[in-house]
């Protein structure tokens, strides 16, 4: 195995700068995550990765070998396509065998192998179907199949699952979860979707507008402490809350937030700035937050507000909750259904309660 790097890499198309300076590392044997808003040039670096497309400046290595010129049929990377890109005049077999015919490897040895991997992703039973007697899920464990049957260091994934329904979809996210834990294949997984990308990796970078990385690390690092206002916006949901400097100590700092009603304290190093400037920006996820219809004492939460329900969406296990919090901010909350005592009563224009801890408000930068 072997990690795979972006050093400095430019892309221009025509005179639209897709990647400038762009600097990326993926760990041998890990499941990656790329994630962010279409047209922030996820596509672009999976097709320079793949040798699709040439960089304009700057490097791209496979552990110590550099690829950047290197022809894509050269390179230990192989492409799960959108569309998956299957033969349609082949069977299962054919379709998984294709590129070990074309390296004339011995028969006995593609039977093998093929079997072997067909038998990993739970196709041992669709050998000898045609393509359109598949499943949209079992068209694309063929796609997969046939990408990993040359054991490449790299796998590529191209917003695979987007042309299967949301059942499947998750069913499918586990089987590539399990693939990807039994191969210990390299996994680098491009997608706008963030459901999609918390469940899969276990290791993410999150993209902005302008192709930037904004934030990198593990999906509970990404979700739990986000960085950015981007971040904590792109990846869930949050309420973002403001606050202004109040007072400055030694070793902390005094913050209050806007219409709520709270003071923060923030320690020192905390804050990555010199000159403690007096406007912060906070995250608070809905979910962190607990909702009564009484202004409860409830241990471990020094924090509460009065709020009216403006609008409720419900979704079974959860509601969505959209509250006025005095004139100008409005915050949202999930109540997961569990009590029948609480916020489940409430309707709009009810007034309620809510609650948090402040260690769930994350600084972010803004």
């Amino acid at each position: 195995m072997r990690d795979i790097r972006l050093v400095n890499v430019c892309k221009s198309f025509g005179p639209e700068k897709v990647l400038t300076n762009y600097n990326l590392s993926v760990s041998a044997g890990s499941f990656f995550a790329l994630l962010g808003p279409s047209g922030c040039g996820k596509t672009t670096i999976l097709r320079l990765l793949a040798g699709f497309e040439q960089v304009d400046a700057g490097n791209i290595f496979l552990g110590e070998q550099e690829i950047t010129d290197l022809p894509a049929n050269e390179r230990s990377i192989n492409t799960v396509f959108q569309n998956y890109a299957l033969f349609p005049h082949l069977n299962v077999f054919e379709n998984v065998a294709y590129s070990l015919r074309i390296k004339k490897v011995a028969k006995e040895l593609v039977e093998q192998k093929v079997l072997k991997i067909l038998q990993t992703v739970h196709l041992d039973k669709q050998v000898y179907k045609t393509i359109d007697q598949l499943s949209g899920g079992q068209q694309q464990r063929v796609a997969l199949a046939r990408a990993v049957i040359n054991e490449p260091d790299v796998l590529l994934l191209d917003e695979p699952l987007a042309a299967l329904d949301l059942k499947l979809r998750e069913r499918v996210l586990v089987e590539l979860i399990e693939l990807q834990s039994k191969l210990k294949t390299t996994f680098i997984y491009i997608t706008h979707d963030q459901d999609e990308a918390l469940a899969v990796a276990d290791q993410m970078a999150i993209m902005n507008h302008g192709g930037k990385i904004e934030q990198i690390g593990a999906p509970s690092d990404i979700y739990d402490k986000p960085k950015t206002v981007f971040v904590a916006k792109f990846v869930g949901n949050t309420n973002i809350i403001k606050g202004v400097l109040q007072q400055v100590a030694e070793t902390e700092l005094q913050v209050n937030l806007e219409h709520i009603d709270q003071v923060l304290t923030l320690k020192r190093d905390q804050v990555v700035r010199d000159d403690f400037e007096r406007k912060f920006v906070f995250s608070l996820r809905p979910e962190k937050i607990i909702l009564t219809k009484n202004p409860e004492q409830l241990i471990g939460y020094d924090g509460m507000v009065t709020g009216q329900v403006v609008s409720l969406i419900y979704h079974g296990k959860s509601t969505l909750y959209r509250m006025r919090i005095g004139d100008n901010l409005i915050m949202t909350v999930f109540d997961q259904n569990r009590s029948q005592n609480g916020l489940n009563e409430a309707e709009v224009g009810d007034q309620v309660y809510l609650h948090w801890r402040s260690i769930d408000i994350v600084l972010l930068e803004d």
